[in-house]
């Protein structure tokens, strides 16, 4: 079950790089240490963040 769990996470924090990448361009390393980091609580709200973010600050808003 715990393995589930972090691969769904890991899943989370691949997907919400490819989203920044694509949508700001280069991800750099702290950022991605940031990402690889968060708790799927987290990913699951900076993932719906990006749809209305203009810079990535926008992106890490509570």
């Amino acid at each position: 079950m715990e393995g589930r769990v972090q691969g769904r996470t890991e899943g989370q924090a691949d997907l919400l790089l490819r989203q920044i990448q694509r949508r700001f361009g280069r991800v750099d390393a702290e950022t991605t240490q940031r990402i690889r980091a968060a708790r799927s609580s987290d990913l699951e709200t900076w993932s719906l963040n990006i749809l209305d973010a203009t810079v990535l600050e926008d992106v890490f808003r509570e």
